[in-house]
Protein backbone atom coordinates (compact mmCIF):
# COMPACT_ATOMS: atom_id res chain seq x y z
CA UNK A 1 0.00 0.00 0.00
CA UNK A 2 1.58 3.30 -0.74
CA UNK A 3 0.47 5.75 2.05
CA UNK A 4 4.44 6.43 2.71
CA UNK A 5 5.81 9.89 1.90
CA UNK A 6 6.88 9.79 -1.78
CA UNK A 7 10.34 10.44 -2.45
CA UNK A 8 13.20 11.44 0.17
CA UNK A 9 12.68 14.35 2.52
CA UNK A 10 15.87 14.27 4.63
CA UNK A 11 17.72 17.27 3.34
CA UNK A 12 14.71 19.26 3.87
CA UNK A 13 14.40 17.85 7.29
CA UNK A 14 17.74 18.47 8.56
CA UNK A 15 18.52 21.58 6.65
CA UNK A 16 14.69 23.36 8.32
CA UNK A 17 15.43 21.28 11.58
CA UNK A 18 18.97 22.95 11.93
CA UNK A 19 17.32 26.44 10.77
CA UNK A 20 14.68 26.27 13.12
CA UNK A 21 16.93 24.97 16.61
CA UNK A 22 19.20 27.97 15.39
CA UNK A 23 16.66 29.99 16.25
CA UNK A 24 15.60 29.23 19.90
CA UNK A 25 16.81 32.27 21.54
CA UNK A 26 15.61 31.01 25.16
CA UNK A 27 18.19 28.83 25.05
CA UNK A 28 21.05 30.25 22.56
CA UNK A 29 21.89 29.09 19.27
CA UNK A 30 22.35 25.35 19.27
CA UNK A 31 25.70 23.87 18.42
CA UNK A 32 26.40 22.05 15.35
CA UNK A 33 27.15 18.71 16.85
CA UNK A 34 24.02 18.95 19.43
CA UNK A 35 21.87 17.35 16.30
CA UNK A 36 24.61 14.50 15.84
CA UNK A 37 24.77 14.22 19.65
CA UNK A 38 21.18 15.07 21.35
CA UNK A 39 21.18 16.14 24.72
CA UNK A 40 21.01 12.95 26.53
CA UNK A 41 24.00 11.24 28.49
CA UNK A 42 24.69 8.04 27.96
CA UNK A 43 25.00 7.94 32.02
CA UNK A 44 22.19 9.87 33.34
CA UNK A 45 23.53 9.82 36.65
CA UNK A 46 27.06 11.45 35.25
CA UNK A 47 27.91 14.51 36.77
CA UNK A 48 27.09 17.81 34.85
CA UNK A 49 28.47 21.37 34.68
CA UNK A 50 26.72 23.51 35.44
CA UNK A 51 25.06 20.56 38.00
CA UNK A 52 21.30 19.68 38.16
CA UNK A 53 19.32 19.69 40.81
CA UNK A 54 17.12 18.26 42.09
CA UNK A 55 17.67 15.06 40.31
CA UNK A 56 14.25 13.66 39.67
CA UNK A 57 13.03 12.43 36.62
CA UNK A 58 11.51 14.82 34.52
CA UNK A 59 9.23 12.55 32.47
CA UNK A 60 7.34 8.95 33.20
CA UNK A 61 9.86 5.96 32.06
CA UNK A 62 8.24 4.12 29.37
CA UNK A 63 7.93 1.20 31.19
CA UNK A 64 6.02 2.67 34.20
CA UNK A 65 3.40 4.57 31.66
CA UNK A 66 -0.18 3.20 32.33
CA UNK A 67 -2.87 2.35 29.54
CA UNK A 68 -1.65 1.83 25.74
CA UNK A 69 1.34 4.30 24.57
CA UNK A 70 0.25 6.30 21.37
CA UNK A 71 2.34 8.02 18.41
CA UNK A 72 2.02 9.75 15.32
CA UNK A 73 4.46 9.40 12.56
CA UNK A 74 6.97 12.12 11.16
CA UNK A 75 3.78 14.25 9.46
CA UNK A 76 4.35 17.80 10.13
CA UNK A 77 1.84 20.20 7.93
CA UNK A 78 4.73 21.46 6.42
CA UNK A 79 8.63 21.94 7.28
CA UNK A 80 8.25 25.93 7.62
CA UNK A 81 9.67 26.64 11.19
CA UNK A 82 6.66 27.50 13.02
CA UNK A 83 4.42 24.48 11.25
CA UNK A 84 7.20 22.11 12.24
CA UNK A 85 7.74 23.38 15.88
CA UNK A 86 4.14 23.75 16.02
CA UNK A 87 3.72 19.50 15.04
CA UNK A 88 6.46 18.39 17.80
CA UNK A 89 4.46 20.12 19.98
CA UNK A 90 0.88 18.48 18.99
CA UNK A 91 2.23 14.99 18.85
CA UNK A 92 3.74 15.51 22.09
CA UNK A 93 0.42 16.58 23.42
CA UNK A 94 -1.62 13.91 22.32
CA UNK A 95 0.39 10.91 22.80
CA UNK A 96 4.11 9.56 24.11
CA UNK A 97 5.99 8.61 20.89
CA UNK A 98 6.66 9.89 17.45
CA UNK A 99 7.83 7.28 15.17
CA UNK A 100 10.04 7.55 11.47
CA UNK A 101 9.74 4.76 9.06
CA UNK A 102 12.31 4.83 6.59
CA UNK A 103 15.19 2.82 4.80
CA UNK A 104 18.14 1.73 7.27
CA UNK A 105 20.79 3.26 5.17
CA UNK A 106 19.63 6.80 6.74
CA UNK A 107 20.47 5.91 10.30
CA UNK A 108 23.62 6.31 9.21
CA UNK A 109 23.23 9.53 7.45
CA UNK A 110 24.22 13.37 8.37
CA UNK A 111 20.48 14.15 7.09
CA UNK A 112 18.86 12.02 9.00
CA UNK A 113 15.36 12.73 9.92
CA UNK A 114 15.98 10.56 13.33
CA UNK A 115 18.95 13.20 14.31
CA UNK A 116 16.44 15.99 14.47
CA UNK A 117 14.18 13.73 15.84
CA UNK A 118 15.84 12.94 18.81
CA UNK A 119 16.83 16.87 19.31
CA UNK A 120 13.23 17.55 19.24
CA UNK A 121 12.54 14.91 21.47
CA UNK A 122 14.72 16.70 24.44
CA UNK A 123 12.74 19.82 23.85
CA UNK A 124 9.13 18.30 23.69
CA UNK A 125 9.28 15.27 25.71
CA UNK A 126 8.60 12.61 23.58
CA UNK A 127 9.81 9.23 22.56
CA UNK A 128 11.60 8.45 18.95
CA UNK A 129 10.39 5.69 17.69
CA UNK A 130 11.99 3.62 14.35
CA UNK A 131 10.79 1.54 11.69
CA UNK A 132 13.55 0.51 9.34
CA UNK A 133 13.82 -2.16 6.33
CA UNK A 134 15.34 -2.29 2.95
CA UNK A 135 13.02 -2.80 0.56
CA UNK A 136 9.19 -1.15 -1.04
CA UNK A 137 7.03 -4.01 0.40
CA UNK A 138 4.44 -2.82 -2.31
CA UNK A 139 6.75 -3.21 -5.19
CA UNK A 140 9.03 -5.90 -3.90
CA UNK A 141 12.09 -3.40 -4.92
CA UNK A 142 15.30 -4.09 -2.91
CA UNK A 143 17.22 -0.87 -2.04
CA UNK A 144 20.45 -2.79 -0.94
CA UNK A 145 21.02 -6.26 -2.33
CA UNK A 146 21.87 -8.69 0.61
CA UNK A 147 25.22 -9.16 -0.71
CA UNK A 148 27.98 -9.77 2.38
CA UNK A 149 29.32 -6.39 2.57
CA UNK A 150 25.46 -4.70 2.67
CA UNK A 151 24.56 -7.70 5.11
CA UNK A 152 27.22 -6.12 7.71
CA UNK A 153 26.71 -2.59 7.19
CA UNK A 154 22.63 -2.63 7.92
CA UNK A 155 23.92 -4.99 10.78
CA UNK A 156 26.26 -2.31 12.22
CA UNK A 157 23.68 0.68 11.28
CA UNK A 158 21.22 -1.04 13.32
CA UNK A 159 23.52 -2.08 16.33
CA UNK A 160 25.04 1.23 15.90
CA UNK A 161 21.90 3.35 16.76
CA UNK A 162 20.68 0.77 19.44
CA UNK A 163 24.09 1.36 20.80
CA UNK A 164 24.16 5.17 20.60
CA UNK A 165 20.20 5.82 21.66
CA UNK A 166 19.32 2.59 23.68
CA UNK A 167 15.41 2.43 22.30
CA UNK A 168 12.50 0.84 23.81
CA UNK A 169 11.65 -0.67 20.16
CA UNK A 170 13.17 -1.17 16.82
CA UNK A 171 11.04 -2.61 13.88
CA UNK A 172 12.90 -3.91 11.02
CA UNK A 173 10.84 -5.19 7.77
CA UNK A 174 7.48 -3.37 6.85
CA UNK A 175 4.79 -5.11 6.13
CA UNK A 176 6.78 -8.37 5.46
CA UNK A 177 3.99 -10.52 4.36
CA UNK A 178 2.96 -7.68 1.56
CA UNK A 179 6.85 -7.92 0.66
CA UNK A 180 6.27 -11.87 0.65
CA UNK A 181 3.57 -11.23 -2.34
CA UNK A 182 5.75 -8.62 -4.01
CA UNK A 183 8.92 -10.34 -4.27
CA UNK A 184 8.76 -14.41 -2.69
CA UNK A 185 12.49 -14.62 -3.46
CA UNK A 186 13.53 -11.54 -1.50
CA UNK A 187 11.24 -11.92 1.03
CA UNK A 188 13.06 -15.80 1.87
CA UNK A 189 16.07 -13.65 2.13
CA UNK A 190 14.71 -11.49 4.35
CA UNK A 191 13.27 -14.16 6.35
CA UNK A 192 16.48 -15.64 6.86
CA UNK A 193 18.48 -12.41 7.34
CA UNK A 194 15.66 -11.16 10.11
CA UNK A 195 17.18 -14.12 11.94
CA UNK A 196 20.66 -12.39 12.40
CA UNK A 197 19.58 -8.99 12.60
CA UNK A 198 17.20 -10.23 15.81
CA UNK A 199 20.55 -11.35 17.53
CA UNK A 200 22.92 -8.69 16.72
CA UNK A 201 20.57 -6.01 17.97
CA UNK A 202 19.63 -8.57 20.87
CA UNK A 203 22.89 -8.59 21.47
CA UNK A 204 23.87 -4.74 21.60
CA UNK A 205 21.07 -3.91 24.30
CA UNK A 206 18.94 -7.12 25.29
CA UNK A 207 15.96 -5.02 26.47
CA UNK A 208 15.50 -3.29 22.94
CA UNK A 209 12.03 -4.75 21.75
CA UNK A 210 13.04 -6.28 17.72
CA UNK A 211 10.18 -6.82 16.06
CA UNK A 212 9.08 -7.45 12.05
CA UNK A 213 5.60 -5.51 11.10
CA UNK A 214 2.91 -7.29 9.41
CA UNK A 215 0.15 -6.32 6.91
CA UNK A 216 -3.38 -7.50 9.36
CA UNK A 217 -5.75 -7.43 6.79
CA UNK A 218 -4.04 -9.13 4.20
CA UNK A 219 -3.16 -11.85 7.21
CA UNK A 220 -6.54 -12.11 7.56
CA UNK A 221 -6.97 -12.90 3.87
CA UNK A 222 -8.90 -9.38 3.91
CA UNK A 223 -8.34 -8.21 0.21
CA UNK A 224 -11.66 -6.66 -0.75
CA UNK A 225 -13.38 -3.29 -0.74
CA UNK A 226 -10.51 -1.12 -1.63
CA UNK A 227 -8.01 -3.25 -1.96
CA UNK A 228 -9.61 -4.35 -5.19
CA UNK A 229 -9.89 -7.74 -4.51
CA UNK A 230 -11.75 -10.32 -2.69
CA UNK A 231 -11.92 -11.14 1.39
CA UNK A 232 -11.35 -14.71 1.59
CA UNK A 233 -10.16 -15.74 5.56
CA UNK A 234 -9.67 -19.18 4.59
CA UNK A 235 -6.47 -17.70 2.54
CA UNK A 236 -5.26 -15.96 6.06
CA UNK A 237 -1.50 -16.48 6.99
CA UNK A 238 -1.09 -16.16 10.58
CA UNK A 239 1.50 -18.94 10.24
CA UNK A 240 3.68 -16.78 9.23
CA UNK A 241 4.21 -15.54 13.06
CA UNK A 242 5.61 -18.99 13.41
CA UNK A 243 8.62 -17.88 11.14
CA UNK A 244 10.00 -15.23 13.25
CA UNK A 245 11.31 -14.77 16.79
CA UNK A 246 10.06 -11.47 17.81
CA UNK A 247 9.28 -9.17 20.95
CA UNK A 248 5.73 -8.04 20.13
CA UNK A 249 3.28 -8.86 17.26
CA UNK A 250 3.57 -5.86 15.31
CA UNK A 251 0.95 -4.91 12.76
CA UNK A 252 -0.80 -2.26 10.16
CA UNK A 253 -4.69 -2.07 10.13
CA UNK A 254 -6.33 -0.06 8.19
CA UNK A 255 -9.73 -1.26 8.47
CA UNK A 256 -11.86 1.76 6.65
CA UNK A 257 -10.23 -0.11 3.55
CA UNK A 258 -12.48 -2.97 4.28
CA UNK A 259 -15.37 -1.73 5.92
CA UNK A 260 -17.51 1.26 5.26
CA UNK A 261 -18.78 1.91 8.66
CA UNK A 262 -16.28 1.49 12.41
CA UNK A 263 -19.70 -0.17 13.04
CA UNK A 264 -19.37 -2.99 10.93
CA UNK A 265 -15.68 -4.00 12.25
CA UNK A 266 -16.33 -7.68 13.71
CA UNK A 267 -15.85 -7.63 17.48
CA UNK A 268 -13.25 -9.70 17.67
CA UNK A 269 -11.39 -8.37 14.57
CA UNK A 270 -8.21 -7.41 16.86
CA UNK A 271 -8.33 -9.84 19.87
CA UNK A 272 -8.14 -12.36 17.02
CA UNK A 273 -4.48 -11.80 16.79
CA UNK A 274 -4.00 -13.40 20.21
CA UNK A 275 -5.51 -16.50 19.15
CA UNK A 276 -1.89 -16.91 17.16
CA UNK A 277 0.97 -15.86 19.57
CA UNK A 278 0.92 -14.54 23.30
CA UNK A 279 3.27 -11.94 22.37
CA UNK A 280 1.95 -8.45 23.35
CA UNK A 281 0.47 -7.03 20.79
CA UNK A 282 1.22 -3.14 18.60
CA UNK A 283 0.42 -1.22 15.82
CA UNK A 284 2.83 1.34 14.26
CA UNK A 285 0.46 2.14 11.55
CA UNK A 286 -3.44 2.95 12.04
CA UNK A 287 -6.11 5.13 9.93
CA UNK A 288 -9.29 5.82 9.24
CA UNK A 289 -10.81 7.96 5.77
CA UNK A 290 -12.00 11.47 7.11
CA UNK A 291 -13.63 12.67 4.04
CA UNK A 292 -14.04 9.71 1.64
CA UNK A 293 -15.62 9.75 -1.89
CA UNK A 294 -18.61 8.55 -3.94
CA UNK A 295 -19.82 4.93 -2.40
CA UNK A 296 -17.31 5.04 0.38
CA UNK A 297 -18.21 8.53 1.98
CA UNK A 298 -16.74 9.32 5.31
CA UNK A 299 -16.34 11.99 8.17
CA UNK A 300 -14.22 13.35 10.73
CA UNK A 301 -17.24 12.26 13.27
CA UNK A 302 -16.49 9.19 11.54
CA UNK A 303 -12.84 8.98 12.44
CA UNK A 304 -13.77 9.87 15.94
CA UNK A 305 -15.65 6.59 15.94
CA UNK A 306 -13.26 4.26 15.20
CA UNK A 307 -10.72 5.47 17.58
CA UNK A 308 -13.08 4.89 20.08
CA UNK A 309 -14.12 1.86 18.19
CA UNK A 310 -10.34 0.58 18.38
CA UNK A 311 -10.25 1.20 22.12
CA UNK A 312 -13.11 -0.76 22.56
CA UNK A 313 -12.29 -3.78 20.77
CA UNK A 314 -8.88 -4.53 22.21
CA UNK A 315 -9.63 -3.48 25.76
CA UNK A 316 -9.06 -7.52 26.51
CA UNK A 317 -5.75 -8.12 24.57
CA UNK A 318 -2.89 -6.69 25.60
CA UNK A 319 -1.64 -4.18 23.35
CA UNK A 320 1.70 -2.20 24.35
CA UNK A 321 1.44 0.64 21.78
CA UNK A 322 -0.55 2.29 18.99
CA UNK A 323 0.40 4.62 16.09
CA UNK A 324 -1.85 6.50 14.11
CA UNK A 325 -0.23 6.76 10.54
CA UNK A 326 -0.47 10.99 10.17
CA UNK A 327 -0.95 13.82 12.54
CA UNK A 328 -1.52 16.09 9.30
CA UNK A 329 -2.58 14.97 5.66
CA UNK A 330 0.59 14.41 3.38
CA UNK A 331 1.26 14.46 0.25
CA UNK A 332 0.45 10.11 -0.01
CA UNK A 333 -1.31 8.15 -2.78
CA UNK A 334 -5.43 8.41 -2.34
CA UNK A 335 -7.19 7.08 0.07
CA UNK A 336 -4.20 7.79 2.53
CA UNK A 337 -3.75 11.14 1.71
CA UNK A 338 -6.80 11.93 3.99
CA UNK A 339 -6.29 9.91 6.97
CA UNK A 340 -4.53 12.70 9.11
CA UNK A 341 -6.25 13.44 12.26
CA UNK A 342 -6.22 17.24 11.13
CA UNK A 343 -6.34 18.73 7.24
CA UNK A 344 -3.21 21.01 6.87
CA UNK A 345 -4.07 24.70 8.82
CA UNK A 346 -6.19 23.06 11.48
CA UNK A 347 -5.25 23.11 15.12
CA UNK A 348 -7.27 20.54 16.40
CA UNK A 349 -10.43 18.62 15.20
CA UNK A 350 -12.98 15.93 16.80
CA UNK A 351 -10.79 12.97 15.54
CA UNK A 352 -7.25 14.53 17.38
CA UNK A 353 -9.65 15.30 20.64
CA UNK A 354 -10.71 11.65 20.32
CA UNK A 355 -6.63 10.43 19.86
CA UNK A 356 -5.72 12.85 22.56
CA UNK A 357 -8.24 11.52 25.03
CA UNK A 358 -7.52 8.42 24.76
Amino acid sequence: MSKKLVGPILLIVIIGAVFILSQRTSEGPIENNELDEPNVPDDPEAPEEPPVAPEEPTETPVDELEGIMRGVSLSPASFESEEFLGFFQLASDSGDFVSWVGDVASLTSEQSPTKVMYAMADQYGFEVMVITGYFNQESGEVFHELDETNRQDIINALVGYVEEHNPEYLGFGVEVNAFARSNPEGYADYLSYYADVYDAVKEANPYTKVFPVFQLEHMKGLDGGLFGGENDPDANTWTMLDDYEFDLAVFTTYPCLVFKDPSDIPADYFSEIADYTEKPIAFTEMGWLRDGFTGWESSVEEQAEFIETFFDLTEDIEVEFVTWSFLYDQNAQAPFDQMGLMAVGEETSIAYEAWKMR
